[in-house]
């Protein structure tokens, strides 16, 4: 898997979509969930709303991963 790669094969990862129920939002979410679940050192953080604001989409990153007891770099 090309993400598990890019990560190293560990670490957090958080979704962020646009809006509930779009067609593209869902799969994409559906393709992570599946992929990342194969890799034991990938937590994954779920997925957030932004509603199409950057500052919405930054503001979940910092809360996401501060709350995350993992370490963003190892």
């Amino acid at each position: 898997m090309v993400a598990g790669k890019l990560i190293g094969g560990r670490g957090r990862v958080l979704v962020i979509v646009f809006k509930v129920g779009g067609s593209t939002s869902d799969v994409r979410q559906r393709g992570v969930e599946d992929r990342f679940k194969a890799h034991s050192g990938i937590i994954y953080l779920g997925v957030r709303i932004n509603d199409s604001d950057p500052v919405k989409a930054a503001s979940i990153v910092l809360v996401s991963f501060a709350v995350s007891s993992e370490p963003v770099f190892r």
